[in-house]
């Protein structure tokens, strides 16, 4: 229900953007090509930001218009909307005739995927379909290929690798990894359960255990805070433990020795 009524809006969204300005008294009218000020209209109507009624307004577009299969599978409820911006999004550098020969080989068991399955299946098949393509597409970029360092608001900073090559990716991360475990092995040896496997997830040095305290003999030892005192007992107290009765000691039943009878 939910994925149908979100077809439903995203083909009234793209009719819009067919409709030309006018007033409550102009006729109705179809343009046969996209009016410009499209997306101000949906922004008003929806009470959208300019960013979130440009991107509903593609999104729209390239459903209906581009990619119709999908359109259908989502107002059938074979997939949400959620899968569908993947696949539209996983088909956008596509000729538009590679991209529906793709689709055709996806929508079978793309109810069946997760998001993340679905992208990582889309790329597989655009490879397939158009290798030349995807050739292209990492030459481009691999050369806009730095590093990227951030700030972060707690005085820390990051340090980001893009657009680089998975190889040299792959084997950066297995040198911070020998790099972490190698460190591990040049501190003091923690106690056993804590473990000795580090990685470079790990950003924080543990500390050491702290050392145990020194054996002491019974004569070192102080005596007990909380040591029991010789008490005296009045007559009604001993007449309780007589009948082997549960007592509450008072501080005038139960006095300390040598302070009263």
């Amino acid at each position: 229900m939910v994925a149908r009524w979100q077809a439903e809006l995203l083909a009234t969204i793209t009719e819009i953007s067919y409709c030309p300005p006018g007033d409550a008294n102009t006729p109705v009218e179809r343009c046969d090509d996209a009016v410009e000020f499209a997306a101000d209209e949906i922004r008003a109507a929806l009470h959208l930001t300019r960013r979130a009624a440009d991107s509903d307004l593609d999104l729209a577009w390239r459903l209906c218009e581009r990619l119709p299969r999908v359109w259908e599978a989502l107002h059938g409820g074979d997939i949400d909307l959620r899968r569908a911006r993947v696949i539209v999004n996983g088909v956008t550098h596509l000729p538009e005739d590679v991209a529906h020969r793709v689709i055709d080989q996806l929508m079978a068991e793309a109810s069946g995927l997760t998001t993340g399955q679905l992208a990582a299946r889309l790329r597989r098949l655009c490879i397939e379909a158009d290798p030349e393509d995807a050739q292209h597409r990492y030459e481009e970029s691999l050369s806009e290929r730095r590093v990227v360092v951030e700030a972060n608001p707690e005085g820390t900073a990051d340090l980001y690798g893009l657009a680089l090559p998975p190889h040299r990716v792959a084997a950066i991360h297995r040198k911070i990894n020998r790099l972490a475990r190698s460190l591990g092995r040049l501190r003091p040896r923690p106690h056993p359960s804590v473990g000795t496997r580090r990685t470079h997830h790990h950003r924080q040095p543990r500390p050491p255990l702290p050392p145990r305290p020194p054996h002491q003999t019974p004569s070192r030892m102080e005596p007990h805070k909380n040591q029991t005192k010789r008490i005296h007992l009045d007559q009604p107290t001993r007449t309780h433990l007589h009948h082997h009765r549960p007592i509450t000691l008072t501080r005038r039943q139960g006095r300390e020795a040598g302070r009263g009878q």
